[in-house]
């Protein structure tokens, strides 16, 4: 935690982290770098381990805030651009299998070997490598133009 804390890390009201220094924390942005970022500590691990979603993991933390603190629930508001459809992921595993041979199984969900794939992707495309698809990448698959295939007479 002390790392994060040096690199001015602030929690979502701004201010200074409240949280032991020797506290062992990460940082996850399931949405890509254009989403919310979420300090993990070893509790969020311990759940990965029984179930490795990081949504279900991320429910659980939220939950268990909320149960702790006797808070009312309230939902969170989002202010995205372009949120990615299951479509979305759908045509980018697609793209991925015809060109990187990626081997995915097309069913439009954002697992851990589509997001490898992304990764490739945009790696391939100088973008950020997150491994979550976003608008710049769906763009960039939609541009791509397929050469036609000529018929041998």
């Amino acid at each position: 935690m002390h790392e994060w804390k040096k690199l001015g890390v602030k929690g979502i009201d701004g201010k200074a982290l409240d949280l032991p220094n020797d506290a062992a924390a990460g940082i996850i942005l399931p949405d890509g770098r254009h989403g919310r970022a979420y300090i993990t500590l070893s509790n969020f691990r311990r759940i990965m381990i029984w179930n490795r979603s990081i949504n279900y993991a991320l429910a659980i933390v939220k939950l268990a805030e909320y149960a702790k603190n006797n808070k009312t629930f309230s939902p969170l508001t989002e202010k995205v651009k372009h949120k990615i459809t299951s479509d979305d992921i759908l045509k980018v595993q697609h793209y991925a299998n015809r060109t990187i041979k990626a081997g995915l199984k097309e069913d439009g969900r954002l697992g851990p070997k589509t997001e490898g794939a992304v990764r490739k992707l945009q790696q391939k495309w100088g973008l950020p490598q997150d491994g979550v698809p976003d608008y710049i990448l769906l763009n960039k698959i939609k541009g791509v133009t397929t050469p036609k295939k000529t018929r041998k007479s």
